[in-house]
């Protein structure tokens, strides 16, 4: 039987099937909202709010973090627990406003601290710091999401693998 490791993997899919465009956001403030409202969530349900959210604000972080709580709330209530995604979402602009929203002091950080940072950040597990590494920042970075969690099982990993382990 024939083993392959990741990168064969990925070799294989990526010959088999080309570039998937997984967050096709135009901005990246468009991949944080995306990435803290599909959350517990499915792109069929979240796609309308992110769409909406765009309408709204154009994702220009200034505009976002001049909404208040309530009204985050409001723009995000068809995105499911939209007060604790509304906490997420502010947490995360908080964040990058400490940076004045450039991404160029961040972009200078290693990737394991730069991971730190963004894993410091209220509502930001290890998918969606992953997901913000590699889709605004450009990191090679594995989201291990629960997708490819059970594709290694599949191929013969162990059971129950944790984010982590992946």
């Amino acid at each position: 039987m024939k083993t392959l490791d990741v990168r064969g993997l990925y070799e294989q899919l990526y010959n088999q099937m080309g570039p998937q465009r997984w967050w096709p956001a135009e901005r990246w403030m468009e991949t944080i909202v995306g990435s803290i409202l599909i959350q517990n969530a499915s792109a069929k349900t979240i796609d309308p709010v992110i769409e909406k959210v765009g309408r709204e604000t154009g994702f220009d972080p200034q505009v976002l973090i001049g909404l208040s709580q309530e009204e985050l709330e409001q723009l995000i209530f068809e995105a499911g627990l939209y007060r604790s995604k509304a906490k997420y979402l502010r947490a995360s602009l908080e964040f990058f406003g400490q940076y004045d929203f450039d991404l160029a002091p961040l972009q200078a950080l290693e990737t394991a601290e730069l991971r730190k940072r963004i894993r410091a950040v209220n509502g930001i597990g290890n998918e969606t710091a992953d997901v913000w590494l590699v889709y605004i920042f450009g990191r090679a970075q594995f989201i291990a999401d629960s997708y490819s969690r059970r594709l290694m099982n599949f191929l013969g990993g162990p059971e129950k693998l944790t984010y982590e382990k992946v």
